[in-house]
């Protein structure tokens, strides 16, 4: 083969289908060294897929490791995903339109009469499956609130902000006052009661922790202070 010839077929070799160029570098109609870079790139990323290693793409390709490495990871640059607005939702009615037709194309199949009843129900149970993971996916990017969210949301409508400790202690001092002067509400005062003490420990429990940290600060400072005595 002239090398006029390789010459054509490397500047052409652009417009040939993969399975082309693959069989072409089988048979020899093509030489590998004068592929350009995006065409072995091309049929790098054919191999990789059929699960050829680097050494045996490089091989084929009669290019050396390094440059199989090089195009395997411009290849993995050109799939990054860039942090876009827009994707989130583009992907999500992807998902959403691909469980569709997912669905269509079992339920054409199970159709026919030919069909055995447990061939069906099976194939209603994948639908209801897919269904499933639709919802639990669109949950997870945020499309649709999971049972947790609308617990707290439920909370948020009916509690409004939520109180501080002092105010805790007084409405749970107040409500014990309350109950109190009931002779059949000794379950509720037990339950105030002990909403009170929590209130007290959570506020000391706060009020030790800041008075940690300022001891560690202090610490620290003097120690500090120390090492620069020292160096000096």
């Amino acid at each position: 083969m002239s090398q006029e010839f390789q010459h054509s077929e490397a500047s052409s070799n652009t417009e040939l289908g993969t399975v082309d160029l693959l069989q072409q570098l089988k048979s020899g109609m093509l030489n590998a060294k004068q592929l350009k870079p995006a065409v072995r790139q091309q049929v790098v990323a054919a191999l990789m897929d059929d699960g050829y290693s680097t050494s045996d793409m490089a091989k084929i390709l009669m290019t050396s490791d390094r440059t199989i490495e090089r195009d395997r990871k411009v290849l993995r640059e050109s799939t990054v995903l860039n942090n876009h607005p827009d994707l989130l939702p583009q992907m999500a009615g992807r998902i959403q339109q691909e469980a569709e037709l997912c669905m269509q194309r079992i339920r054409r199949a199970t159709r026919g009469k030919e069909v055995s009843a447990a061939v069906k129900v099976e194939g209603e149970r994948c639908c209801y499956q897919m269904v499933s993971d639709l919802l639990q996916r669109l949950q997870s990017l945020g499309y649709l609130p999971t049972a947790k969210q609308q617990v707290e949301a439920e909370l948020v409508h009916h509690t409004g902000n939520i109180a501080d400790y002092e105010e805790l202690l007084l409405e749970s001092t107040r409500l014990l006052g309350v109950a109190s002067d009931s002779e059949s509400a000794s379950a509720q005062q037990d339950q105030l009661q002990q909403i009170a003490d929590e209130v007290k420990r959570a506020k000391m429990q706060e009020a030790l922790i800041a008075i940690e940290t300022e001891i560690h600060v202090e610490q620290s400072t003097s120690d500090n202070e120390e090492e620069g005595e020292i160096r000096e």
